[in-house]
């Protein structure tokens, strides 16, 4: 592989990392968020949708990562 390709490789193995970096701080948002629902939201569709978008965020941070480690072995 050619120093320009494993440039480009390095800068996408970059932007996994600063998405997984962005989505972490979302996850905490959305955490802090469900953690603080009054009592009588918390058995609610609401507190439910928090928690399957901090599942799907957990499952997209690990396949970022996943993604950032392949990547980073190429170059």
């Amino acid at each position: 592989m050619n120093k320009a390709r494993r440039e480009q490789l390095a800068g996408i193995a970059e932007g996994c990392a600063n998405l997984a970096a962005q989505l972490e701080d979302l996850k905490g948002e959305e955490e802090e968020y469900r953690d603080h629902m009054p009592e009588s939201l918390q058995p609610s569709e609401k507190h439910e949708q928090a928690e399957a978008a901090i599942e799907a965020m957990d499952t997209a941070i690990e396949a970022l990562g996943e993604a950032y480690s392949t990547l980073e072995d190429l170059y």
